[in-house]
């Protein structure tokens, strides 16, 4: 009599942008019939959130075009709080022409930490802003135009040494002084709705 069922595996390594993860198929033949059942390897969910965090950037570059000239502080701050929620290590990165300094040691020497002026004088500018996180032990850079693995630069701007906390990065965002004046701060609670809405739709807590 004829094996029924006939069982067939493959393993592929398949690259998703930052991550790989390793699919086993199983394939079982009956007269006919052709079934399968998949696996996925443990890296699956960091793929998700990359994949996760380059979506959201696509729908808020679409919906506010502008948010990375004067509104990528804003949105470093509130997608930093939201992985913070999630128990993800996460820290703010700000870039510039060429950078100054160490913002950890210039902290020392700031009177207020919430005043982007204080730190502008200090020779510490926010030409653009973005989000470090750790997941799955590995440190990545992520702004509105998707995820990167930790590098030197922030689009083409060089990172300054140091890092600022998510809490200082919303006082900071908080400031409407001294922000290019094109990304219109009266979107700032839509696009914290949208942001807020879109995260504990996708990454659970």
């Amino acid at each position: 009599m004829a094996k029924l069922k006939t069982w067939h595996w493959k393993r592929w390594k398949v690259e998703h942008g930052l991550a790989t993860t390793f699919i086993i198929v199983l394939h079982h033949r009956a007269p006919g019939l052709w079934h399968s059942l998949s696996f996925g390897g443990n890296n699956i969910m960091k793929t998700d959130l990359v994949q996760i965090l380059n979506t959201l950037g696509d729908r808020i570059n679409r919906w506010y075009p502008d948010i990375n000239a004067g509104g990528c502080c804003v949105y470093a701050s509130l997608v930093g709080e939201e992985l913070r929620k999630r128990g993800i290590k996460t820290r703010i990165i700000v870039a510039n022409d060429v950078p100054r300094g160490n913002i950890d040691k210039i902290r020392q020497t700031i009177k207020n930490i919430n005043s982007k002026s204080d730190w502008n004088d200090k020779d510490v500018y926010f030409q653009h802003v973005g989000v470090e996180f750790v997941y799955n032990n590995e440190t990545f850079h992520y702004d509105s135009n998707g995820v990167n693995g930790k590098g030197k630069h922030l689009g083409e701007w060089k990172i300054y040494p140091g890092r600022f906390s998510v809490d200082e990065a919303k006082a900071l965002a908080d400031e409407a002084k001294g922000w290019c004046s094109s990304f219109n701060r009266r979107k700032i609670p839509s696009l914290k709705r949208h942001v807020q809405k879109y995260l504990a739709t996708n990454l659970s807590k």
